[in-house]
């Protein structure tokens, strides 16, 4: 007599892979390629000035203070393009804690950029818009959130 089959396979054991990726919408996975290039454009771009600085013949003339400020700015500027960097890469891996790691960024962000603003005198711009130009991917990233944390 042969034995019989049974209802569970090779497979049964495996860990299934969930594919969160095919949720995301053509201009997500568009915004998702502008912040890698945004990204990395600000790094190269940032360190550039800095050892451009660091290499000019007046740079030992200016005082201690505004140098911390250069280097200062550097630092931050790397430090937030790292999280643009982290925001997407999380997203593509289709990690399911990446849409709550967005949103934490966001809050974090437009605290910063509006204490920015009542801080800054005058007024600071610049970090209101780089705030502005991420809200359509938080939207569209809070679109897809309970599909994504359901899948």
């Amino acid at each position: 007599m042969s034995q019989q089959q049974s209802i569970f396979d090779e497979s049964f054991d495996q860990s299934l892979t969930v594919d969160r990726k095919r949720l995301l919408s053509i201009a997500l996975k568009i915004y998702l390629c502008v912040i890698f290039f945004l990204a990395a454009w600000t790094i190269v771009y940032r360190t550039y000035g800095l050892v451009y600085l660091l290499n000019s013949e007046n740079f030992p003339f200016y005082n201690s203070d505004i140098k911390r400020v250069i280097v200062g700015n550097y630092v931050l500027a790397v430090i937030t393009a790292i999280a643009w960097i982290l925001m997407a890469y999380f997203v593509l891996k289709g990690k399911r804690w990446a849409i709550r790691f967005n949103l934490g960024v966001a809050i974090i962000w437009g605290i910063a950029a509006v204490a920015d603003m009542i801080f800054s005198l005058p007024f600071n711009p610049p970090s209101i818009q780089s705030f502005l130009l991420f809200v359509p991917y938080w939207v569209m990233l809070l679109l897809i959130r309970k599909r994504w944390d359901n899948s």
